[in-house]
């Protein structure tokens, strides 16, 4: 429902381009025209056109594009005027909507899609008519194709797909810390528990029934779980807009909610009352099993050989194993952002400025949108600062890329289907990225004059389709089995990525961008002598002389394009060592109880053996040996749940084995040499025990 004024409606769209009207996004709203109601009916400009206000859309609504905040919504029908030259809604080959409908009530998505089964094969058969010569392979592939439907409430987007593993992971480790977090509260009150045996067994000798005991002991859980779990809230509130502001992404605040809202919190609160129940029961448990003889009796090694210290060395076993599996989990993370870090692009990505602009959707022709991107080009090396400057259509790392089947002169293609990679280009594009020329020439502005098709192909291409030929003078045609080829090779230079840091390198064609007749958006490229920061200001000011009425889009640093490709890898990598080092501490401090309560426990036994004979050195080593004991039984336990979770790491990794064995053997002696350290100080203290006061005491 609108929140005020109408939707978009069905009568919209009848006539191609033939109802400018506009519905604002709730937020646009309010941000750009202050929330004024008096909008509705108004005329704005949107590319030069007037539309006209007919609603406002609610404040939940963002669009269907989960993860981008939509700011205005338009008929679809008035595409061609705002995107001229493309058109869209009379190609039935260019496939870029997506579909949306309601089922009709009683309907479920599987008798809808048994329908569509039915209805979308002859739509398919007549898309295959309109291709191009399509080889034997693309006809099969595409006979293949079929329309599968999705729950749609959700909306549809690529990040549920970019965040979907990395999150589950972030959720396994969560629970990880979670659980370490349980096994170290039940040890503590369990050795409260011991320690007040006298106390429960005198409750019980006076008349308290054991169920009371129970309840007492499940209070008191609970009451620590709600402090924990209040403090925990608190700090989501505080810290987790904190976190995303430092990890800051190419996301739109709709993308990812960065507080707590009332699902969380009421997940939040089912959490830690079962979290309270689960380091509650155990004490509570062996609470109610005190007998009342042995209790009032006075303890003196008992605590050693009893059933206690056993399942506390036994949770605190987990506690390590867990540990070790989340200090792998951080050296891998850490290590795959590193190798993503330090990866070779095959151009240098300092000092290099970028920015987007659209003239098409000025209603710019082709012809002025040629002269516009060389008159930019021009103004911008006159900048101070600016070293060079060059253009292309398709961005680098921004996960675009734009692909075409080839014919090579002299080339015997393995299948129909050879496909490269293709960017439109502007003179000096090499030497602004820094990518080196290994043969022939560059792009030039001389390409411009004539009819002569020229191009330039990275390495990849001549090892494919070269081999040990020269490349140039190479001629080659767009489309499989063409016999024109009216392309020929005059440069060569080394590969590079264009379309993320985890793409493969591929074979690429760059042709000169004045030779296209159907230009669009234009991505410059700046390579600065000085700070990028400055330039920006300057690349703004340029952009409102040039024509004030083109939008300037993504001015970035091209630093901070990378930067953007490594937000999920650099949220893991963080939070993966943080969660780490969380859990060796609570592990570390858990085994630091558990063999000071031991000592403590054996004070009188350890008496008696110094008395006897043990030296201090004796005892000290006894002590660490069992330290030792217990964090290589954590280890053995943690290999076969590092193993199980192999599969489930990998595909967030880059350059490393999620079973590297160096990453194993390190995360190991790390945690065992932890494990030693928390021992040190009990073992210490054994070993000064006065014989003569143990005995005495006892």
């Amino acid at each position: 429902k609108p929140w005020r004024g109408r939707l978009l409606e069905q009568t919209d769209d009848e006539k191609p381009g033939g109802h400018p009207v506009a519905v604002l996004g709730y937020g646009f709203w309010r941000s750009r025209f202050g929330g004024d109601s008096e909008i509705l009916g108004h005329t704005i400009l949107l590319d030069k056109h007037p539309y006209t206000v007919v609603g406002i859309a609610p404040p939940e609504f963002y669009g269907l594009d989960f993860g981008q905040r939509s700011g205005l919504f338009v008929p679809i029908a008035m595409k061609e005027q705002l995107m001229p030259g493309r058109g869209a809604l009379l190609d039935r080959l260019d496939h870029w909507a997506s579909l949306v409908g309601r089922l009709k009530p009683g309907v479920t998505i599987g008798r809808a899609s048994a329908a569509l089964r039915v209805i979308y094969p002859p739509l398919r058969d007549q898309d295959l008519a309109f291709m191009h010569s399509p080889s034997p392979e693309l006809r099969q592939e595409f006979s293949r194709k079929r329309i599968d439907l999705s729950p749609g409430g959700k909306g549809y987007s690529d990040v549920r797909d970019q965040f979907g593993d990395p999150l589950r992971l972030l959720m396994v480790m969560v629970g990880v810390v979670l659980l370490i977090t349980l096994v170290n509260v039940a040890n503590l009150l369990i050795a409260r528990t011991v320690a007040r045996q006298r106390e429960m067994a005198i409750r019980l000798s006076v008349g308290a029934g054991r169920s009371m005991l129970i309840r007492q002991l499940l209070v008191e859980g609970l009451t620590l779980a709600a402090i924990g779990g209040s403090l925990g809230v608190a700090l989501a509130f505080i810290g987790t807009p904190l976190l995303f502001r430092f990890l800051k992404g190419d996301f739109s605040e709709a993308a990812i909610v960065t507080h707590p809202d009332w699902p969380v919190l009421v997940f939040t609160a089912v959490t830690t009352l079962l979290t309270g129940l689960g380091f509650a029961i155990l004490p509570a448990w062996q609470s109610a099993r005190t007998g009342l003889t042995g209790a009032l009796k006075v303890e003196g090694s008992m605590g050693h050989t009893g059933e206690a210290v056993w399942i506390r060395r036994l949770l605190i076993i987990g506690q390590l194993a867990l540990s070790l599996v989340l200090v792998t989990a951080g050296i891998l993370f850490t290590s795959s952002l590193r190798n993503l870090k330090n990866l070779n692009l095959g151009f240098r990505t300092d000092h290099l400025v970028t920015f987007e602009v659209d003239p098409s959707a000025g209603g710019y022709s082709q012809a002025r949108i040629k002269s516009f991107g060389e008159n930019v080009r021009k103004a911008l090396l006159a900048l101070p600062g600016v070293q060079t400057a060059s253009l292309a259509t398709v961005p680098l790392l921004e996960d675009d890329d734009w692909g075409s089947n080839i014919t090579v002169e002299g080339y015997r293609p393995r299948s129909r289907n050879e496909e490269v990679l293709k960017n439109l280009v502007g003179p000096e594009f090499f030497k602004v990225l820094q990518i080196p020329l290994l043969a022939g020439r560059p792009v030039l502005e001389s390409d411009a004059v004539g009819t002569s098709k020229v191009a330039v192909v990275n390495e990849a291409f001549r090892k494919h389709y070269l081999a040990d030929r020269n490349p140039i003078g190479v001629h080659f045609a767009f489309g499989g089995g063409n016999v024109k080829m009216d392309w020929t090779i005059v440069g060569v230079v080394a590969d590079s990525e264009h379309v993320g840091l985890r793409a493969q390198i591929q074979p690429f064609v760059y042709m000169p961008y004045f030779t296209d007749d159907n230009l669009h958006s234009l991505t410059f490229y700046i390579r600065t002598r000085a700070a990028e920061k400055p330039l920006m200001s300057e690349v703004r000011n340029l952009l409102r002389r040039s024509d004030s009425s083109l939008p300037l889009n993504h001015l970035k640093t091209m630093s901070g394009i990378v930067d953007e490709n490594l937000f999920v890898e650099r949220g893991l990598g963080l939070l993966s060592v943080s969660f780490a080092f969380l859990a060796t501490l609570l592990a570390v401090v858990g085994l630091y109880g558990v063999m000071s309560y031991s000592v403590s426990r054996r004070y009188r036994e350890i008496g008696i053996r110094m008395a006897i004979g043990a030296t201090p050195q004796r005892v000290l080593t006894m002590v660490l040996a069992e330290t030792i004991i217990v964090g290589l039984a954590g280890i053995a336990c943690a290999i076969p749940v590092m193993l199980g979770l192999r599969g489930f790491v990998r595909s967030v990794l880059y350059g490393i084995k999620p079973d590297d064995p160096r990453v194993w053997v390190g995360a190991a002696i790390l945690l065992l040499l932890v494990a030693v350290s928390s021992g040190a100080i009990p073992a210490a203290n054994a070993s000064r025990i006065d014989p003569h006061e143990a005995l005495r005491a006892e």
